[in-house]
């Protein structure tokens, strides 16, 4: 599912309001692909990924701290060979 601009800036401000550095960098996205594949006039696999990303950047002192989370669910289908109506 999607992040609304709602969530994502809820989950910016819960992250920025753990940090203590001197600077700080968030940046939240997310992402929905899908994709379907035929052959013989009929589709043989679909599959769908959601993907959300989450980049924190601090700064203390003139050094930099970085970490980047990234959470993804995946769905594949396949067909039964063309049975199901």
């Amino acid at each position: 599912m999607l992040l609304s601009e709602k969530d994502a800036r809820a989950l910016t401000e819960k992250l920025l309001s753990y940090v203590k550095a001197d600077d700080a960098v968030i940046g939240v996205g997310s992402e929905n692909y899908s994709h379907l594949r035929f052959a013989a006039n009929a589709f043989t696999t679909s599959g769908a990924r959601e993907n959300t990303t989450v980049g924190v950047t601090v700064w203390i002192d003139r050094k930099r701290g970085s970490v980047l989370h990234q959470r993804s669910r995946r769905r594949l289908a396949q067909s039964d060979g063309g049975t199901s109506p």
